[in-house]
């Protein structure tokens, strides 16, 4: 613990090779020690900063000391938006923006992670990372909702769906021409038993 803890503070007198920061954070965290393990990868963070794992295990360190909630919710952000496509790290931002009391971020985080995965065909995932939104969906949302469901040969919960955006329009929310797209796209969808 405390030899642990002394090459913690010598790695903040000068920079250490990444692995050794990660390795010595690893280490800390496992012995209960979560703030010395943040400390630890701040300077890796700091050398690193686009490093994806450093974002990642500083954020899970983070999220274990009191009252640095909102820096880990940072770099679970900076994490997400380094691997937008990462379903687990998609996962922990919506939780760590819903355990601050932001639930309008997390169900935007929610969102933006599953039209990722819908982009990369990854519907089983889309549909549950729609899920993790818990404010009313935009009618865009419920469209590619519609296709995915459609493309895992859910239909009834695909037109579940397709309906729910429709009656968002009808309520008056605005239209574009992606939601005109994906409407058009959901309904040809559901026309041929969910062919693309």
């Amino acid at each position: 613990g405390d030899e642990l803890r002394g090459i913690a503070r010598a790695s903040e007198d000068g920079p250490l090779p990444l692995r050794t920061l990660h390795l010595l954070s690893v280490r800390l965290q496992a012995a209960g020690a979560c703030a010395e393990a943040a400390a630890v990868l701040r300077s890796a963070w700091l050398h690193h900063p686009g490093d994806l794992w450093v974002h990642v295990h500083r954020a899970e360190c983070l999220s274990h000391v009191d009252g640095r909630e909102a820096e880990a919710t940072r770099h679970w952000a900076a994490a997400a938006a380094l691997r937008p496509a990462c379903m687990g790290i998609g996962r922990r931002l919506v939780a760590a923006r819903r355990a601050r009391g932001d639930e309008d971020g997390a169900s935007r985080a929610a969102r933006r992670l599953a039209t990722t995965l819908y982009a990369a065909g990854r519907d089983a995932e889309a549909v549950e990372a729609f899920g993790l939104a818990r404010t009313d969906e935009m009618a865009r949302d419920s469209f590619l909702l519609a296709m995915a469901q459609a493309r895992l040969g859910h239909q009834r919960a695909a037109r579940a769906a397709l309906a729910r955006g429709l009656v968002r329009i009808e309520e008056g929310e605005p239209r574009s021409a992606e939601v005109e797209r994906r409407r058009a796209e959901a309904e040809a969808a559901l026309a041929v038993g969910g062919a693309r």
